[in-house]
């Protein structure tokens, strides 16, 4: 078996980067001041240098300005050269002369012989610029001119030497040793550096230590988590990065809490689904059970019926009449039901948009009971109406029609031994409230959420027998939504009420009292 190959940890990790980035850093340092800080500071001599040129120029090459830049620190002598006469001659360093004072030395020098300075300064100007007026750099009077940094910082001092308006100068600053220096301090920065190392990994190995035992408890509980057991929650950090990190886990596990929640109420809501999707089916293959039984009767007597007469059994006038009325009334039957499937497939797409207009309920009420005056005499049904006339509402004519058309025919279909039916309207404040009962035993409670479920059809004990595809009640339902109206049911001693709500007209003559 192959074995696994260990992997470095946090620690290991840390102290070769830190050592790395320290490495780097030293390097920098040495590199800063072995050519940067060197390079800088004859720079500086030489800016010095520059502007105390310009500041001399700009005064007129005159005795006050030159004392005042040897004062500034910067060693000079300037002569006039068609007199050769010394204008100003620093005495050394940090030492200026006053007026008498400088009188005194000019007549001793003139009892002197001739300063070399002058010889010096003379030849080394002819020879760098002829009768030219200008100014260059060079390390030491008698030396030749340095050409690298090296060099500068070897000699004793930096020079800047030339002639301009018929004056020559000799500008200069001593250099100090900075090798030494520099050597001395990258010696101790060095040593100081190393020291700094060795402290930080110490710092680093205490910190990893830290933050690795707190991050063996989160991922301890991240193992938890995966396993869905959020029983454990992680300890607040020590650090900023741990601290961060326990408080992600923290809400990492609330946020999936969370989110589990929302899957199991998703899941039992799709389970509920599923169920309502079943029950779906179960009432579509109930509504092909249905219209093949209601459709099958008619069919059945439309055939026989035309096959009597295509025999020649109807030989009277009035038989045949009894013939084609038998054949013309399965024939509306069958359109009926029909009709009511597309009915309610029109009212789920909405294919029509309701017309509201002003009519009157109670004429409405009595041409819906008409058509069915006489199936309420075969009957026996004992049927009473209580509305005044006229009663006028606002709203979608069609839409109340069909809605007061099923429950009519509801409470007949669905009457039972007491043979009641009683139609009333009452007013409601700004609206009428229609109510159609009919005798029948209470409905269970469960159960009347879905009698406005389209093909359902209740316990067929307690319905006769009228070929009715469960339709009815949904028509109302999908008028009343879409027309934004109150509907409902309620079970009262010994009947059952359906009523519905319709706004009183603004121009109408009230509802019944």
């Amino acid at each position: 078996m192959k074995r696994e190959r260990r992997r470095p940890g946090l620690w290991s990790m840390v102290a070769v980067v830190a050592t790395l980035i320290m490495a780097m850093l030293f390097a920098g340092l040495l590199l800063a001041f072995r050519f940067l800080l060197k390079s800088e500071y004859i720079d500086s001599l030489q800016d010095r240098l520059t502007d105390g040129l310009s500041a001399l120029r700009s005064a007129g090459y005159s005795h006050d300005a030159a004392a005042e830049l040897n004062a500034s620190g910067i060693e000079l002598i300037l002569f006039e050269e068609s007199t050769e006469r010394i204008i100003y001659r620093s005495a050394g360093k940090g030492h200026v002369f006053n007026r008498s004072e400088f009188d005194d030395r000019i007549q001793e020098i003139k009892d002197s012989p001739p300063p070399s300075g002058f010889d010096s300064v003379s030849a080394l100007v002819s020879k760098r610029l002829a009768d030219q007026d200008g100014s260059f750099f060079l390390t030491e009077l008698h030396g030749s001119v340095a050409e690298t940094t090296d060099e500068m910082l070897q000699s004793r001092e930096l020079y800047l030497v030339g002639r301009s308006e018929g004056h020559l100068f000799e500008l200069y600053l001593p250099v100090e040793r900075m090798n030494d220096a520099i050597n001395l301090s990258i010696r101790y920065a060095s040593i100081t550096m190393l020291i700094g190392l060795a402290v930080a990994l110490l710092l680093i190995f205490l910190a990893s230590r830290m933050a690795h035992k707190s991050s063996r408890g989160m991922a301890r509980i991240a193992g938890q988590i995966s396993e869905l057991d959020f029983s454990e929650r992680c300890i607040r950090g020590k650090t900023r990065e741990t601290d961060t990190l326990a408080v992600s886990i923290n809400r990492m596990s609330d946020r999936l809490q969370e989110k589990i929640g929302e899957l199991e109420t998703a899941n039992e809501r799709l389970q509920d689904e599923l169920t309502e999707r079943t029950e779906q089916q179960r009432l579509i293959t109930d509504l092909f059970a249905n219209l093949s039984h209601d459709l099958k009767t008619p069919i059945a007597i439309i055939s026989g019926y035309a096959e009597g007469l295509q025999e020649g059994l109807a030989r009277t006038p009035e038989q045949q009449q009894t013939y084609y009325q038998t054949i013309l009334t399965e024939s509306e039957h069958m359109q009926a039901i029909v009709g009511r499937m597309m009915t309610v497939s029109s009212l789920e797409l909405e294919t029509e948009a309701p017309v509201l207009e002003d009519f009157d309920l109670a004429a409405l009420l009595d041409a819906c009971i008409a058509p069915f005056r006489l199936e309420i005499k075969r009957q026996g049904l004992d049927l009473k109406t209580d509305y005044p006339a006229p009663i006028s509402v606002r709203s979608d004519y069609e839409g109340v029609r069909q809605s007061v058309l099923n429950y009519v025919q509801n409470a007949i279909y669905h009457v039972n031994d007491g043979n009641q039916i009683r139609i009333s309207v009452s007013e409601e404040g700004e609206s009428v409230r229609l109510s159609v009962r009919n005798s029948a035993r209470p409905i269970p409670e469960q159960e009347i959420p879905k009698l406005w479920e389209k093909l359902y059809r209740g316990d067929r004990s307690r319905t006769r027998s009228h070929g009715e595809a469960g339709l009815g009640l949904a028509i109302v339902r999908d008028n009343m939504e879409r027309l934004s109206l109150e509907y409902g049911f309620r079970n009262l001693d010994g009947m059952v009420e359906f009523y519905l709500c319709l706004p009183r007209s603004p121009a109408g003559n009230g509802a019944a009292e």
